[in-house]
């Protein structure tokens, strides 16, 4: 979406923001007509004339002072809903995203875009807008009031619009890859600093804490640069319209006082076409300058609607696994890599069966559980359920069938019960009965607000083993027929990774497939088949 398109969503809002501001120029524009009146009333020397002008200009100075207040207030409420619907699309898309679309780019890059570039929106598009409408009815009410007095000054007028509005051109396609750039680093400076401070640990016990500093400053150093480059343009910009704007004024000043001289017009209207003047040629250097830098944020919306993914057709919906999943010469290769982390494999896992992986790292189990899960899918070869190409089905409804349990699960800033049930609308009997089945009632025990207990950013008020059992509840809650489990268990204790995984076994009806480092002759005797990949 571009940002008129977004702008056009809000548009009855938009619509009441316009006219807002018309009022508002409308009583500046009062203000300067009448404070010419009260001149031209003194020169004449009519008392109540001058009186009449003086009460009409306070009123106007009032209401224009109140809409001020009013427009800046509504701005703000504008804002907040424009922000709102930015991040929300862009939160759809990324959602939409395949699995290695959206690692394509780190998670600072994407808080960047919900950040940094939504701010700049704000200041360099939506505030400008604002300034843009502003300066439109300055325009159009200053020439009627123009036009009112005498038509020449109309005609200067619109030469010297012409002027204020080409002027700028000149930088526009500079400012506009100015921005990009800008945008760009900014997107590099959260991603280095999220990069450096995660790695405040190994850095603490290396005794190289300096290095945070040192990589700190050049991080903003480089983004800095960016920002610099974009000013410098942007102020160039602004010189020129400026220094047009005051030859205009300037102009016009000398023409309304040949006209007052010639008395073609009042001597008080020398005072009030001054002001609109004033009022014309800033409007006219404003529009010209908001209009520049709001078509100055497009590369940014241009960014997003390159990084949505393509519409996907419609799918095969998946059904409970019934007879087999099956790999034919299935290859995988990451990309950048030269070599195939899965070579020609073929392999069979029935359902209901409980299998196991084994084998060292490196040999690509964790790829092959995600091309089960069909995370990963660009890869050669051909995988199937139940006889149906993987390719021909849709993802989500195959992951619906799949609880996928990982050695390092992540934990929401959130209630527990959230982390357990994902935002799912779970019966509490099927709740506890998951917290039973993963070992989490001793845990529960000592959370003085149960299920309400807000958890910390990825779990940092918890141990790993904990992590899994809530990892491992998540599932039970699902009911799923297939459960994958990637080193599940790895970090609990003998006793409890043994009690797990003598559940895991056990459930019916259930397909298990699971990657181990230690597979236990406890649990090794319950499987129905030891892979070795």
């Amino acid at each position: 979406m571009t940002f008129r398109q977004y702008l056009f969503r809000l548009k009855w809002r938009f619509g009441l923001f316009i006219l807002m501001y018309g009022v508002m120029i409308a009583a500046l524009t009062a203000v300067s007509v009448f404070t010419g009146n009260m001149i031209t009333a003194l020169t004449q020397f009519k008392v109540n004339a001058f009186v009449t002008a003086a009460i009409v200009m306070v009123v106007a100075t009032i209401l224009q002072l109140v809409m001020q207040t009013l427009v800046n207030i509504y701005q703000i409420s504008l804002q907040r809903r424009l922000n709102n619907d930015i991040r929300t699309e862009i939160t759809k898309s990324i959602a939409t995203m395949p699995f290695e679309q959206y690692h394509s780019r780190s998670d600072a890059v994407y808080t960047s875009w919900m950040t940094n570039d939504v701010n700049t929106i704000n200041t360099q598009g939506l505030r400008n807008v604002g300034y843009l409408i502003q300066a439109s009815w300055q325009v159009v009410l200053s020439i009627f009031v123009l036009l009112t007095y005498h038509a020449s000054l109309f005609v200067t007028t619109l030469v010297c619009a012409v002027l204020l509005i080409t002027v700028p051109m000149i930088y526009r396609k500079k400012l506009s890859a100015a921005a990009a750039t800008w945008s760009q680093e900014n997107e590099k400076l959260t991603n280095r600093l999220t990069d450096i401070l995660e790695g405040f640990n190994t850095l603490f016990m290396a005794n190289r804490r300096h290095v945070m500093v040192e990589r700190v400053q050049q991080a903003s150093d480089d983004a800095g640069h960016a920002q610099v480059g974009y000013i410098q343009f942007n102020m160039a910009t602004q010189f020129l319209i400026n220094l047009v704007n005051l030859g205009s004024q300037l102009f016009l000043l000398i023409q309304a006082g040949l006209l007052a001289y010639n008395h073609i017009i009042p001597v008080g209207a020398v005072v009030t076409i001054h002001s609109v003047a004033g009022t014309t040629f800033s409007g006219l250097t404003l529009m010209s300058f908001a209009l520049t830098t709001v078509k100055s944020v497009a590369p940014i919306f241009d960014k997003f609607a390159k990084a949505a993914p393509a519409p996907q057709k419609a799918k095969a919906p998946v059904t409970p696994l019934t007879d087999a999943i099956k790999l034919q010469n299935v290859t995988f290769t990451y990309p950048h890599k030269k070599e195939p982390v899965i070579n020609d494999l073929s392999m069979t896992l029935q359902a209901n069966q409980k299998v196991a992986l084994v084998g060292p790292s490196g040999r690509g189990k964790t790829t092959l559980l995600r091309l089960i899960s069909d995370v990963l899918a660009d890869y050669r070869g051909e995988i199937t359920w139940d006889g149906q190409d993987y390719r021909q089905l849709d993802s989500h409804s195959l992951r619906d069938q799949i609880t996928y349990i990982e050695q390092a699960p992540y934990i929401f800033n959130d209630t527990l019960r959230f982390n357990l049930t994902l935002g799912r609308q779970v019966d509490d009997n099927v709740l506890q009965q998951a917290i039973k089945g993963a070992q989490l009632t001793e845990f529960m025990k000592h959370q003085a607000q149960g299920l309400d207990t807000v958890l910390e950013h990825n779990g940092g008020d918890l141990s790993g083993g904990q992590k899994q059992r809530i990892a491992l509840a998540r599932g039970l809650i699902r009911h799923s027929r297939l459960i994958i489990s990637d080193e599940g268990t790895a970090a609990l204790d003998a006793k409890a990774g043994i009690s797990i995984e003598k559940l895991l076994v056990s459930l019916p009806k259930t397909t298990l497939i699971m990657v181990t480092h230690n597979l236990r002759r406890e649990i090794k005797d319950q499987l129905d088949r030891v892979i070795t990949v």
